[in-house]
C-alpha cells in the first residue's frame, strides 16, 4: 500500500529544471520573499508563539523527510538494490529539523542560544548557498525537487525569523557557541562517514567531508591537490566564516532598528 502511494507521486519533469531557469527563478524568488515575509510578520512573537512556529518547522521538515526517504526507497533503491547514502539525513541542512524538534523545549540559556545563533548563521547560510547554486536541488522527480526548494527555503525562514524576533544574532560573543554546535555536528557527520565509508561504497559524504571530497568548486579543487585533512579543514573553516558574515548582518540588523525605534520615538 505504501509503495503504491509513494508510486502516485512519481512524476518526472519533462526536462529537468535548470539552475536560473525560469522554474527555479519563480521558486528562488517568490520562495525568498515569502519567506523573509512571514517571518518579518512573526518578528513579534510572544514566546509560546515561538514556541509553536519551531516545533511546526521541525515537524514538517520531519514529515517530509521521511517522504523523502520512503520515495528514494520505492522509486530508486528498489531497482538499484541499493540506499543512496548522499541522502541520509545529516548534512548542514539536515540539522535544523533536528534543533526545531526539541530546542523548543529547553530553558532559557547558553545552550538555547547557541542553538539559535547555529540556525541563524550556519542554517541560514546553507539555506541560502543551496537556493543560489541549485545543482543538487533540481531533480528529474517533480517532488524531490519541490522537496530540496520547500526545505531550504525553511530553513531562510527560520534563520531569517529567529534574527528579526530577536532571538539570535544579538551579541558577537555568542559565536562561538554556534561554531561550538557546527564541529559538533561535523564530528558525528566524520564519524558516520568513516563508519560507513565501506558499506556504502565511498558514497557517503555527510557535511561534505566524507571521502569523495566537498564536490563543490574550488573546494573539490583543493581536496584533490592537498588531501582530505587539509580539505576538511579549510572547508569548515570557510563555511564558518560565511555563517559569521551571516551573524554579523544579522547583529548589524538589530543595531539598526534599534536606531530606527530610537529616531521613531
Amino acid at each position: 500500500m505504501l509503495k503504491s502511494l509513494i508510486q502516485l507521486t512519481n512524476w518526472k519533469f519533462s526536462e529537468t529544471p535548470k539552475a536560473y531557469g525560469s522554474f527555479h527563478l519563480v521558486w528562488l524568488i517568490a520562495g525568498l520573499l515569502l519567506a523573509m515575509g512571514v517571518a518579518f510578520l512573526l518578528r513579534k512573537s510572544s514566546e509560546k508563539t515561538n514556541k509553536i512556529v519551531l516545533l511546526s518547522c521541525g515537524i514538517f521538515l520531519a514529515i517530509t523527510e521521511i517522504y523523502k526517504q520512503i520515495f528514494y526507497i520505492y522509486v530508486e533503491c528498489i531497482y538499484t538494490g541499493e540506499y543512496r547514502w548522499g541522502i541520509l539525513s545529516w548534512q548542514l541542512c539536515s540539522v535544523p529539523m533536528y534543533l526545531c524538534l526539541f530546542v523548543p523545549f529547553l530553558k532559557e540559556g547558553k545552550v538555547k542560544q547557541a542553538l539559535y545563533d547555529f540556525m541563524a548563521s550556519y542554517g541560514l547560510l546553507g539555506g541560502f548557498i543551496a537556493l543560489f547554486e541549485p545543482s543538487g536541488l533540481l531533480h528529474e522527480w517533480v517532488m524531490m525537487t519541490l522537496h530540496a526548494l520547500i526545505w531550504h527555503i525553511m530553513l531562510v525562514f527560520i534563520g531569517f525569523y529567529l534574527i528579526v524576533s530577536n532571538r539570535a544574532a544579538r551579541k558577537i560573543k555568542d559565536f562561538p557557541l554556534a561554531i561550538a554546535v557546527y564541529y559538533s555536528c561535523a564530528l558525528i557527520a566524520l564519524i558516520l562517514d568513516l563508519s560507513l565509508d565501506k558499506v556504502s561504497h565511498g558514497q557517503i559524504n555527510m557535511f561534505f567531508i566524507g571521502s569523495c571530497g566537498p564536490q563543490i568548486m574550488i573546494f573539490q579543487d583543493v581536496f584533490e591537490k592537498a588531501g582530505r585533512v587539509v580539505s576538511t579543514i579549510f572547508f569548515t573553516s570557510m563555511l564558518s566564516l560565511g555563517a559569521f558574515i551571516m551573524f554579523i548582518i544579522g547583529w548589524s540588523s538589530h543595531l539598526l532598528f534599534y536606531k530606527m525605534e530610537k529616531k521613531s520615538k
